[in-house]
Order: structure tokens, then C-alpha cells, then sequence
């Protein structure tokens, strides 16, 4: 995990302007093919809620659910702490106090978008 952080960072540290550009022009694009978080969060059994899926009247269901809950939070955790342990990490000060916290919720919407894309 934090390999992946520190290599982003070096590549983002190694590159020109011109290089930034063209990268960043690329992640809005790629970011521009991804399906509206939206609806791909309904699409998820992980997010609906507890009634819904005992109204579907499935055990496996909401045995599914249930686990995917937990092991989804534990890698939002891990995810989130790795990012913020990164060198490259950088959290926002404002009158001079850490927004350390705000920035964890930005980090795990962030992670919590990620897995929505994966599963």
C-alpha cells in the first residue's frame, strides 16, 4: 500500500508541467468513462439498507451483506491509514489547525468510491 502511494508521488514529483497536463487530462477522462457513483452505489447489495435486503427474504443475502459490511470497512481503514502514513501525503491547515479528521472523511468517500468500482 504504501508502494503504490510513494510511487504516484515520485511520479507526480518527477514530471514536468507539460507531463502533469497531459496526465491529468487523461485521469478526467478515464474518470469521465466511470459509471455515476449514484447509481453504481445502488447497483451494490453492500449499500441498500437493512430493510431492503431483508425484504428480499434471502438469508445468503443478508449473510452476504453482513460480511461484505465488515470486510469493506476494514479495508477502508487500511486503505485510509496507509494514505495518510504516506510521505505524499499532504492534509490542508487552516488558522494554523490540522483538518486532519476532514481530511480522513475525504480519504475514505475517496476509498469507499474505489471499492464501489472493483466489486
Amino acid at each position: 500500500r504504501h508502494k503504490i502511494a510513494a510511487t504516484v508521488g515520485q511520479r507526480h514529483h518527477d514530471s514536468d508541467d507539460t507531463e502533469q497536463h497531459q496526465v491529468r487530462k487523461g485521469h478526467c477522462l478515464w474518470l469521465s468513462l466511470l459509471p455515476d457513483a449514484s447509481y453504481l452505489r445502488a447497483s451494490l447489495p453492500v449499500h441498500w439498507t437493512e430493510e431492503t435486503v431483508r425484504n428480499a427474504r434471502s438469508t445468503s443475502l443478508e449473510v452476504a451483506v453482513d460480511v461484505a459490511f465488515f470486510t469493506r470497512a476494514e479495508a477502508v481503514d487500511d486503505l485510509v491509514e496507509s494514505l495518510v502514513e504516506s510521505p505524499y501525503y499532504l492534509h490542508k491547515e487552516e488558522n494554523g489547525a490540522s483538518t486532519v479528521a476532514s481530511d480522513r472523511e475525504e480519504l475514505r468517500a475517496l476509498a469507499q468510491r474505489a471499492l464501489d468500482l472493483v466489486q
